[in-house]
C-alpha cells in the first residue's frame, strides 16, 4: 500500500495564524486602555483600533509575499559554491635559432693578391663570387690568415685594409685570428687587423692585443641567440715569438690547456652565452685523420659546455661528427665537432686534399626551458680552389665542386680535379650526418 506523504502547512494557513495572532494581541494591548470606562462606552472605540490593526498588518504582509514572489529566496542546494581560480600556466619562452655556416682557413697569398689588383684597387671580391648564395647565413665564420697593415707591402701574411670590406661583401660576419701567423706583425699589426675588421662590419676573435681583451668575452647576438666565440691554439710562428714577449703572449691568444679551455668555456656560461662555439688550431699540417688525443679533448671541451667545436690548421679537411655531451644533468646534448675545415682559400697546390674545402650549413636551436641546443637542417657544400693562367697571369677563383655548369674557362682538366676533389669530401662527409647541397 502507498504510503501517504505528511504535508506542511499550506502559506495561506500560516497568513491566517498570523493574523489571529495579531488580534489576539491588539486585543491584550487595548484592553488595560479601556479598562477605566464601561465596555459599552468604550465598545466602539476598541472595534475601530482592532479594525486599524488588521488594515495595516496586511498592509505589511502584501507587501513581504510581494517581495518574496520577486525575488523568492533560492533554495539551500543552489547555492554556488566558489571555484578556487585557478593560477595561469607561466607563458612558455619561445625557442630561438640561428642559421650558420662555417669553414675553414681563408690564406690570400702574394700570387692570388696580385690576381686581383687593378687601377682601381684590389678586386678580392671577385674570387668569392662564385659562392655569394652558400655564404648567406646569420653567423658565417671562418679563420683569415692574413693581417691588414696599410704600412707593410703586400704578401703572403699580410693585405690590403681594403680586404675587410671584400669579406663582408662576401658574407663574412665574424673571423677568427687565432692561427699561427696572428702575431708575426707584433701587437701592434693584430690591432690594425682587428681595427679594419671592425670597420668594416665583421667580428674579429681568438687574439687579443691587450690583457683587457682577453679578459672580455666575445659575445654577439645571432638572430636572438647569444653565441660566445672562444678560440685557442697550440703555438705562433717563430716570427711571433720574436715580435711578441712571452708575458704578452700569455693573454695575446688561447693557449690549448684543457683546464683553461674548460675553465673559459663554464665563464662564458655563467656569462649569459646560450651558444659556444670553440675553434681549435691544432694537429699538424697535412694530416687527414684526427689523433685520439684529439677527440680525447674534443670530448672534454663538450662535457665542459661547448656546443660546436671547428677545427683548423690541418689544409685538409677531416672527419666531421656528432659528440654527446655529458654535463651531469641528464639531458641530451649534441656538440658539432669539424676536426679540420681545411682551406677554403689557398694556392698551395702540392696535395689535392689542399683543393678540396667544405661550408657546413646549420640550423642552430636554442631551448630556454631545457637550457639545450639543437642542430637541423645540415647541409655541406663542397669546395674546389681553381686556378687558370690568361696572358702569363694566374686567376683564381672558390667555385662549388657540384655545379651542374661551368663558365668556359673552366676547362676539363680543371673539371676532372673538381671532380676528384668533389669525391674527397664526400667520402669524408659520408657518416656525418651532413647531406650534400
Amino acid at each position: 500500500m502507498k504510503k501517504r506523504r505528511r504535508r506542511g502547512l499550506s502559506f495561506g494557513s500560516v497568513v491566517m495564524l498570523i493574523v489571529t495572532a495579531a488580534v489576539l494581541a491588539g486585543f491584550g494591548a487595548l484592553l488595560p486602555r479601556f479598562s477605566g470606562g464601561s465596555f459599552d462606552q468604550n465598545a466602539a472605540q476598541l472595534a475601530v483600533a482592532l479594525d486599524q490593526t488588521i488594515v495595516n498588518f496586511s498592509s505589511n504582509l502584501s507587501s513581504i509575499a510581494a517581495q518574496t514572489e520577486t525575488n523568492p529566496p533560492a533554495p539551500f542546494w543552489a547555492t554556488a559554491t566558489p571555484v578556487p581560480t585557478a593560477t595561469p600556466a607561466p607563458t612558455p619562452v619561445p625557442k630561438v635559432s640561428f642559421r650558420l655556416c662555417a669553414t675553414g682557413m681563408l690564406q690570400w697569398s702574394g700570387s692570388i693578391q696580385k690576381s686581383v689588383q687593378t687601377d682601381e684597387g684590389y678586386q678580392y671580391a671577385d674570387v668569392l663570387t662564385p659562392l655569394l648564395s652558400q655564404l648567406n647565413a646569420d653567423v658565417t665564420v671562418a679563420t683569415l690568415r692574413n693581417s691588414m697593415i696599410a704600412s707593410e707591402k703586400i704578401s703572403d701574411g699580410n693585405a690590403d685594409a681594403s680586404l675587410a670590406a671584400a669579406l663582408f661583401q662576401s658574407g663574412f660576419r665574424a673571423l677568427n685570428l687565432g692561427h699561427l701567423n696572428t702575431l708575426d706583425y707584433g701587437l701592434d699589426g693584430l690591432w690594425k687587423t682587428q681595427s679594419a675588421l671592425t670597420d668594416a662590419g665583421i667580428l674579429p676573435f681568438g687574439a687579443y692585443p691587450s690583457a683587457q681583451r682577453r679578459s672580455t668575452l666575445t659575445l654577439t647576438n645571432a638572430n636572438g641567440v647569444k653565441l660566445a666565440l672562444l678560440s685557442y691554439q697550440s703555438g705562433v710562428s717563430s716570427e711571433g715569438r720574436k715580435a711578441v714577449s712571452a708575458d704578452d703572449r700569455a693573454y695575446a691568444v688561447g693557449e690549448l690547456e684543457l683546464s683553461v679551455m674548460q675553465e673559459e668555456i663554464t665563464a662564458a656560461r655563467k656569462a649569459g652565452a646560450q651558444v659556444v662555439l670553440v675553434s681549435l688550431c691544432w694537429g699538424k699540417e697535412g694530416a687527414t685523420k684526427p689523433t685520439n688525443d684529439q677527440k680525447e679533448m674534443a670530448q672534454a671541451l663538450a662535457d665542459a659546455g661547448a656546443d660546436i667545436l671547428l677545427g683548423i690548421n690541418s689544409k685538409a679537411v677531416q672527419t666531421v661528427e656528432f659528440l654527446t655531451a655529458d654535463r651531469g644533468d641528464g639531458r641530451y646534448h649534441p656538440v658539432l665537432c669539424a676536426y679540420s675545415l681545411g682551406s677554403l682559400l689557398t694556392s698551395d697546390r702540392q696535395q689535392r686534399s689542399n683543393l678540396a674545402g667544405v661550408l657546413l650549413h646549420a640550423t642552430v636551436e636554442y631551448d630556454p626551458a631545457t637550457d639545450t641546443v639543437a642542430f637541423d637542417g645540415l647541409t655541406y657544400t663542397p669546395t674546389y680552389n681553381w686556378r687558370t693562367k690568361e696572358n702569363g697571369a694566374y686567376r683564381y677563383r672558390v667555385y662549388p665542386s657540384n655545379l651542374d655548369e661551368y663558365p668556359e674557362d673552366v676547362n676539363k682538366d680543371q673539371l676532372n680535379i673538381m671532380a676528384k676533389c668533389r669525391t674527397l669530401i664526400q667520402g669524408v662527409m659520408a657518416d656525418s650526418g651532413f647531406t650534400e647541397q
